[in-house]
Formats: structure tokens, C-alpha cells, sequence
């Protein structure tokens, strides 16, 4: 059987996606996680503010539903994609606390990776020096002889 006689390739098509890449890319990540990854119920929908598709299922029979969004590994997201993304992505009685990313290579190789809902910006770095997670996870690291260097010059500083 070829690809485009394949019923999910047909379905595919159906929605006049104008990038045919993209049409392979969600085939061949749903034949991956039905296939490889032994997912349940997959399906492929389509987000018309955002004219892409994507796909649900379960990862196993237990599991509840997730949502997969395939992405080409050469485009960049932002977090502010991934926001959007989480948005306006939905399937009725799937959580929308999390998104499962399908980065697709066009050799076939698929990575997956889940982003939560609430999602943090990353820290200025300009701030990132002085605050007290930054403090406690260079500390984490030190030796104990560093860390008695540091409290002895800390000691002579703020008490003469």
C-alpha cells in the first residue's frame, strides 16, 4: 500500500494543509506513536486559528488522552508559541495542562517532549546573578572548603 492510499493520509489530505511536507510529517508521527510507541485511539485534528494539525490518543489503555503537536526540528518555538499552542489546541475531555511535542528529522527520527502547563520564562540573567535560587545552586556544587572560604569573607565583611 503507498502512503497517499493510506485512510489517515487521505484524511490528512482532506484538510488542504498548503505545505504537502507537513501532511507527511503528521503521517509519520502518527504511524510512529501507533506503531512504535503503541498509542490508543490516535487522531488527527485540525486547528483552524492556527491552520495546523495535530494529533490525540492515549498512551496506553489506562492513560487519559493527550494531546501531540508535530513540529519540523528546523523551526524555532518560542515560549510564547508553546502558550499559544497550549491555548488553542483542544479535544473534548483531554486536559489542557499539557502539550506532548513531536520534533520530526525528515530522516523519520522522532523526539518527544512534554511541556506543562505553566511554563516559566526564563530568569534575566542580569537578576539571575544576585537571586537566592541562583545562590543555593552555586552552593549546591561548592566543596566544603569553598563554602568556609566564602562564609569566613562574608563573616569579616559584615562584622569587622
Amino acid at each position: 500500500m503507498e502512503i497517499e492510499d493510506h485512510p489517515i493520509m487521505k484524511k490528512i489530505k482532506n484538510y488542504n494543509i498548503t505545505d504537502e511536507a507537513d501532511s507527511y510529517m503528521v503521517f509519520h508521527v502518527y504511524m510512529d506513536l501507533c506503531e512504535v510507541q503503541n498509542w490508543w485511539n490516535v487522531r488527527v485534528h485540525m486547528c483552524p486559528e492556527l491552520n495546523l494539525l495535530f494529533l490525540s490518543g492515549h498512551p496506553n489503555c489506562s492513560e487519559p488522552q493527550e494531546i501531540v503537536l508535530p513540529i519540523e526540528c528546523t523551526k524555532q518555538i518560542s515560549p510564547q508559541d508553546l502558550k499559544k499552542y497550549t491555548s488553542y489546541l483542544k479535544v473534548e475531555k483531554c486536559p489542557n495542562d499539557s502539550l506532548t511535542v513531536a520534533v520530526y528529522e525528515s530522516d523519520s527520527t522522532i523526539v518527544y517532549l512534554r511541556v506543562k502547563a505553566g511554563l516559566l520564562f526564563p530568569n534575566n540573567p542580569d537578576t539571575e546573578a544576585h537571586s537566592s535560587q541562583a545562590v543555593w545552586n552555586r552552593n549546591l556544587f561548592m566543596s566544603q572548603e569553598e563554602k568556609n572560604f566564602h562564609f569566613h569573607q562574608f563573616q569579616q565583611k559584615y562584622t569587622g
